[in-house]
């Protein structure tokens, strides 16, 4: 807005007729001039001052859809590799090795094949590495690549679960020798999660089991007897000693099921002939008060506490 000067020309006559260096000069039109200067200079600058700090951000119109059409639904960026694996904060994060999920299908073809060689062989080399890793099994499940592999093993048809007795029992039953020359019960665990699926690996896990109810780890001992019942045909090879402590076990555990299925399998064989029996002190208590003797838990072992978790390899 600039000031007009010939408007002011045309003011009536007592205002023009003013003398210069007057008071009313001073007095009147010096300030009206001086506020029309100021507010011509706001008028300039403040637009431009507004266009330089507070432009407003123009957006993109949304597209509109074609008529008689459904709005297009938003693409979702697909997620990475660091979002896909298990953790539980942004700091600890689950060893994830993308290889094995293709070693596992690569099993599950050869089985498919009857190839039992390549098979059992590639399941073994898992087994044996020195790190676990997890990976996502058929459910969707994050679980340990050790655990897939021997349950796959668990699985193996029969001609299967033969081919890998005679290609890795010897090798089993040599290092349980060397456990129990030891008698390290770290070396029966390793024997029984390496080859769990062998005469001798069960062998082993019956080993740990009977420590772990020893040391009075009820929970680790009922996991390493129900192993052992869920693999078919070892229930028949378990002896009527190792039969009574799965049914301890469970019993202090409060696994019903597998306590009736352990003392079931007792009960059954113990006046069948040729069976090992169980040691005399326990024969004399009669089928009754043997049964009620699954339930007498040992005075509590001293040095342990309360929240202690003991496990293998655990602190």
């Amino acid at each position: 807005m600039a000031l007009n000067f010939a408007l002011l020309a045309k003011l009536e006559e007592p205002w023009c007729m003013v003398k210069r260096g007057s008071s009313w000069m001073r007095l009147v039109l010096l300030p009206v001039l001086a506020w029309s200067g100021v507010l011509a200079a706001l008028a300039y600058f403040l637009p431009h001052t507004g266009r330089l700090h507070a432009q407003p951000v123009q957006k993109a119109a949304a597209p509109q859809p074609a008529p008689g059409r459904a709005p297009a639904v938003p693409a979702v960026p697909a997620s990475t590799a660091a979002e896909d694996e298990p953790r539980f904060t942004d700091r600890v994060r689950l060893p994830v090795d993308r290889s094995a999920n293709r070693k596992i299908e690569r099993v599950k073809e050869w089985i498919a094949k009857e190839e039992w060689g390549d098979a059992v062989r590639l399941l073994q080399s898992i087994l044996n590495s020195q790190e676990d890793v997890v990976l996502k099994d058929e459910k969707g499940r994050w679980v340990s690549v050790r655990y897939e592999a021997n349950r796959i093993l668990g699985e193996l048809p029969r001609d299967g679960q033969q081919f890998y007795e005679l290609e890795y029992g010897a090798a089993a039953r040599a290092a349980l020798k060397r456990g129990l020359a030891s008698g390290d019960p770290k070396a029966y665990a390793e024997i029984a999660m390496r080859y769990m699926h062998t005469e001798a690996g069960a062998d082993a896990n019956q080993l740990l089991g009977t420590y772990y109810l020893d040391q009075g780890c009820y929970i680790q001992a009922a996991l390493c007897y129900e192993r052992l019942l869920n693999k078919p045909g070892q229930i028949d090879r378990m002896s009527q000693a190792a039969l009574y402590k799965a049914a301890m076990a469970f019993e202090r555990t409060g696994d019903t099921r597998n306590r009736d299925r352990a003392w079931n399998e007792l009960a059954r064989r113990l006046d069948r002939p040729g069976e090992s029996p169980l040691p005399a002190v326990l024969q004399r208590l009669g089928p009754e008060r043997l049964k009620s003797s699954l339930a007498l838990k040992n005075e509590a072992r001293p040095g342990r506490g309360r929240f202690d978790w003991p496990l293998y390899l655990g602190s």
